[in-house]
């Protein structure tokens, strides 16, 4: 039966590696792993991968500024704790991918710890107000879903 780093949080938050983290963290150490590693998958993550799964899951979460900025030092102590302690030989993997995910997380972070939203763009043609409608039914877009977008 293979485990999850999320079965070893509460060791950890017990363990003699806990008291290294700083303050601010340890207060919000728990939550942030549990949320922040939930649906973790069992095969190997890019760096960027373990970046947006750590920003998606953490930005869910109400937490100061501070701790959110330093989250993934969090998740880093904890990934070396499994590896050192022997709970989870793959962590080594996960630890020397924490740099670059949390270069991946600080860049779509904003000053005030909010999350950047990616930018949408649009691939389709603009259709016209005389143009055909795109829905197919015949009529001039003026006439038929123009409608729908007001």
């Amino acid at each position: 039966m293979s485990t999850s780093p999320r079965d070893h949080i509460s060791e950890y938050a017990s363990s003699e590696y806990f008291t290294f983290l700083p303050t601010h963290l340890k207060k919000h150490a728990e939550v942030i792993l549990e949320y922040g590693l939930q649906s973790w998958p069992q095969d190997e993550l890019s760096a960027e991968d373990v970046g947006r799964l750590l920003l998606k899951n953490i930005a869910a979460l109400d937490l100061p500024d501070s701790v959110r900025r330093d989250a993934p030092q969090l998740v880093e102590a904890y990934f070396e704790y499994l590896d050192t302690s022997g709970k989870m030989p793959d962590a080594a993997g996960w630890t020397e991918s924490i740099p670059e995910a949390s270069a991946y997380y600080e860049e779509h972070l904003r000053s005030d710890g909010s999350i950047k939203g990616e930018t949408v763009r649009h691939t389709l043609a603009k259709v016209g107000r005389n143009d055909p409608c795109p829905c197919g039914s015949g009529k001039k877009f003026k006439k038929c879903c123009i409608d729908l977008l007001s």
